[in-house]
């Protein structure tokens, strides 16, 4: 029984994981096995029919739809990915150059007195709770 719940529970999370990888991955290679099916079809009725003009494109329409099979695939699983790791790296990247905060048009010495962080802003060397742990 525990071998059947472990088994569950490594296909489930893999299956939530990767369900859109998995899926479009066996999408592509039954269209690569298709595409290669009426491929063959296609060259033995030519074959039988003395048909022998039409070879050469139907060789060019073959390459031209496993091309845009995959590049179907690459678009809807690489592309879109590579998008989304940009997007995190750069809103990432956005937090460790915070400007500090505008002061209001106002009275600027309420603002300054507001800020809770005035003090830690302006110290030149900021200390580590262990460094300041060994001081005592």
């Amino acid at each position: 029984m525990f071998k059947f719940l472990a088994k569950s529970a490594v296909f489930s999370l893999i299956w939530t994981r990767y369900r859109k990888m998995i899926v479009s991955t066996a999408f592509l290679f039954g269209s690569y096995f298709i595409i290669a099916l009426m491929h063959r079809d296609y060259l033995s009725y030519a074959k039988l029919s003395q048909a022998n003009a039409d070879i050469a494109l139907s060789y060019a329409v073959k390459w031209a739809a496993l091309l845009t099979v995959s590049g179907i695939y690459y678009w809807l699983n690489i592309h879109k990915n590579l998008g989304k790791s940009t997007a995190k790296a750069t809103v990432n990247s956005g937090s460790d150059k915070r400007k500090p905060p505008k002061q209001s048009s106002g009275d600027g010495s309420r603002a300054i007195a507001r800020d809770p962080f005035a003090e830690i802003r302006r110290k030149d060397k900021l200390s580590s709770k262990a460094e300041q742990i060994l001081k005592k």
